[in-house]
């Protein structure tokens, strides 16, 4: 075989997997699975570009809050910061620090990679949403103790109830020692002492859900929130 037609051959496999890869892509969506179809959501801090994933729209790893280290590092959290453009919003966050074991034995599976930039939510849609009336909001904060959990976690799943019109959101909270430490020291610094940095991180984020869940579709007066323990003692609270 000459150069030419070794060009020729090759161009030809090219197009022949160029047309398989269409066909197979099609044929994913047509069943329901995940595609590259880009979903755009306008919050107060910019635009994001979720997936949409067997007629659900996705978002995830939105920030609700500014990351809490160095210097907000046991404070309040702070307002996300406006960014420029789009923003992609098609891979899950870090969960906050935890014990990977403990959190894959009673926690609900793998929680991912860990950091303190942790401040992060997930919102699931019908893809059917694009509709005059808005959906009702179930906020789930997940569970284990304080000290476990991302809201990533299979058991957290929106998909089952966003494809019964509702708008799921789920979210990752600081844990253990980054959610709760108080010292002596922190005493002796000015302004405001709160020690409670977990359940206020809870708080921003049911803040964030009401100023921003319009953008998918959803209502804001009938957000609801839905919690295993303790994620319902702080509900309680």
């Amino acid at each position: 075989m000459n150069y030419t037609d070794r060009r020729r051959s090759a161009a030809n496999d090219v197009a022949v997997c160029c047309k398989i890869s269409t066909l197979l892509a099609s044929a994913l969506q047509g069943a329901g699975y995940a595609t590259s179809v880009e979903t755009v959501g306008e919050t107060r801090q910019g635009t994001l570009a979720g997936s949409a994933e067997q007629g659900i729209h996705i978002w995830r790893g939105i920030p609700y809050a500014a990351p809490p280290v160095g210097p907000l590092r046991w404070r309040a959290p702070q307002p996300a910061a406006r960014w420029q453009g789009v923003r992609p919003a098609e891979t899950f966050s870090a969960a906050s620090w935890q014990d990977i074991d403990y959190c894959r034995e009673l926690g609900g599976g793998d929680p991912g990679a860990f950091s303190e930039d942790c401040l992060y939510l997930n919102v699931w849609a019908p893809a059917s949403a694009a509709q005059p009336q808005p959906l009702p909001v179930m906020v789930w904060l997940h569970g284990g103790g304080f000290t476990i959990g991302a809201g990533s976690l299979p058991p957290y799943d929106g998909k089952a109830l966003a494809s019964r019109d509702v708008v799921v959101v789920t979210v990752n909270y600081r844990l253990g020692h980054l959610g709760f430490f108080a010292h002596p020291a922190l005493e002796e610094e000015a302004g405001e002492r709160l020690y409670n940095f977990a359940l206020l991180d809870q708080i921003a984020a049911l803040q964030w859900v009401q100023e921003n869940i319009h953008a998918f579709a959803g209502m804001p007066p009938t957000s609801r929130c839905l919690a295993n323990p303790p994620g319902r003692a702080a509900c309680c609270r």
